[in-house]
């Protein structure tokens, strides 16, 4: 017995909500400097690989939903160093240290995008390990 088609359209619409969410801080990220630093470049590397990440578990939700949980598991983890930059800039030079081009002016800042892709990214992550933990799941893989 395979999973629903209304389930397969609720990690659709998951994975699609994370990737509009996701896809807008990504286009104000390449239209800033961010990209030009020896760590930050990195970060929006990551961050774009993450985006990718997303779409193709979008694309597989509805052949295997399982493995689309896991991709998608990856792909919010790839994005999840920008917000922490973005959000405790303090903390992240700490553990990061390095030459930076702009000086730190507050150790943590609440900026409403930001704190809304955190959000997303929590939601999409407890959503997927749902989709793989619950017993719903497991049992439909293992019939």
């Amino acid at each position: 017995m395979k999973n629903s088609f209304k389930d397969r359209l609720a990690s659709a619409g998951v994975f699609l909500l994370c990737i509009l969410v996701l896809g807008s801080y990504e286009l104000t990220l390449g239209q800033s400097e961010f990209s030009g630093g020896r760590i930050t470049s990195l970060l929006s590397g990551l961050f774009e690989v993450g985006v990718i990440v997303l779409v193709v578990a979008l694309l597989l939700t509805f052949f295997s939903r399982q493995i689309a949980a896991c991709i998608g598991l990856a792909g919010t983890l790839l994005c999840l160093p920008v917000y922490g930059y973005f959000t405790a800039p303090g903390v992240f030079r700490a553990i990061f240290p390095g030459e930076y081009s702009t000086p730190l002016q507050h150790v943590f800042i609440a900026e409403k995008w930001t704190i809304l892709g955190v959000i997303v990214i929590v939601f999409v992550v407890s959503f997927n390990l749902h989709v793989l933990f619950s017993k719903r799941a497991v049992n439909h893989s293992l019939s």
